[in-house]
This record gives structure tokens, C-alpha cells and sequence, in this order.
């Protein structure tokens, strides 16, 4: 959680930089295409330790639709599995369908939103296999508007959701924070 929270305030602190060497007002866009990384990665189970994401996160403002984004980056960490067996490092895909929505300030832009989506295992332990996980979540950013069309912005996802554990009447719960980072481009 230290680490997620250094992360924030890190890329924040970068972001606020930049929006200061050109700063525009804020203002909803017609059309507006925004690309999110994941910088930190946490969940918040402790039996799973040292998750890192990569991926990329898109979001599309139209005019007079509702603003969609799509959400497709892999996570990887180690399963602290019950005694006897060993740590086992997994890896699991996630894809999620976005809703949101921009509400400009004077010298900010905010975006509330959520999202439902999966996440697939690729390595499974020796254990057994996990399930698909169904996952949702709910996240906002904040812009620094520059350059009158460009926006610098880094965003906090709170996501929830558990995967079945094959062969077992347990569940390992997938609960996790991320923050990211991003730049979008108004037209």
C-alpha cells in the first residue's frame, strides 16, 4: 500500500510540473482519446505478494455517447499457497469495459467512472488451476490541462473479485488498488 501511495504521489507531483509550464484552462473536450499505464500495482490480500501490471488503458470521449474505455494489461506476483506447497509465481490477464465521466474544473479535469470485466490465469500453480476471476471497479483521475489540447492525469482503480481455486471449495480473493498515469488529447 506504501507503495502504491509513493507512486501517486510521485507521478502527481510530475504531472503538476508539467501543467505548470503551460497550463490551459480546463475544459470538456467534443472528442477526446486518453492512454493510461499501470504504475503500481497491490493487492490487497497478503497471501499475494509482489504484483507488478503492464498493459494499457484507452478511454474514448464522443460527443452525445456515453465515454467508453478498455482496459487490457497483464498481472504477475507469487501465491503464498498453504503449507505444505511453496510460493508459486501466477499471472493473469485482465480485460475490463469502462464507463465515465469527465467533469471539468477551472484548472483541473476529474474523471469518475467503473468498470466490469475478467481476468484469466496463464500460470497456474502446481496446486491445482484458478478460475476465471469476474472483477468490477471503480476509479476517477485527475488532469492538468496544457497546451489547450493536452491533458497529463494520474488515476486510482479500487478493484474487486475472486477466482475459484480448482478442485477446491476455496476462492482467492483478487481485491487490489492501482494507480496509473496518462496523457490524453482533446479535439
Amino acid at each position: 500500500m506504501r507503495r502504491l501511495c509513493v507512486g501517486a504521489v510521485v507521478a502527481f507531483l510530475v504531472l503538476t510540473g508539467a501543467g505548470l509550464v503551460g497550463p490551459g484552462p480546463a475544459m470538456a473536450d467534443t472528442l477526446s482519446v486518453s492512454v493510461d499505464i499501470p504504475v503500481v500495482y497491490s493487492f490487497s490480500d497478503g497471501n499475494l505478494q509482489d504484483a507488478s501490471a503492464s498493459g494499457i488503458l484507452i478511454g474514448v470521449q464522443l460527443p452525445l455517447f456515453a465515454n467508453l474505455g478498455l482496459e487490457s494489461y497483464q498481472v504477475s506476483g507469487q501465491a503464498q499457497l498453504p503449507a505444505p506447497l511453496s510460493p508459486a509465481p501466477f499471472e493473469y490477464d485482465v480485460l475490463m469495459v469502462d464507463l465515465f465521466l469527465e467533469l471539468p474544473f477551472p484548472a483541473a479535469n476529474l474523471v469518475l467512472g467503473a468498470g466490469l470485466g475478467q481476468g484469466k490465469f496463464d500460470t497456474v500453480p502446481a496446486s491445482g488451476a484458478f478460475g476465471t476471476a469476474t472483477l468490477t471497479q471503480l476509479f476517477f483521475s485527475l488532469g492538468i490541462p496544457f497546451a489547450g489540447v493536452f491533458d497529463g492525469h494520474v488515476g486510482y482503480h479500487r478493484i474487486f473479485g475472486e477466482a475459484d481455486i480448482v478442485g477446491s471449495s476455496s476462492k482467492v480473493n483478487l481485491d487490489a488498488g492501482m494507480a496509473t498515469a496518462g496523457v490524453k488529447l482533446g479535439f
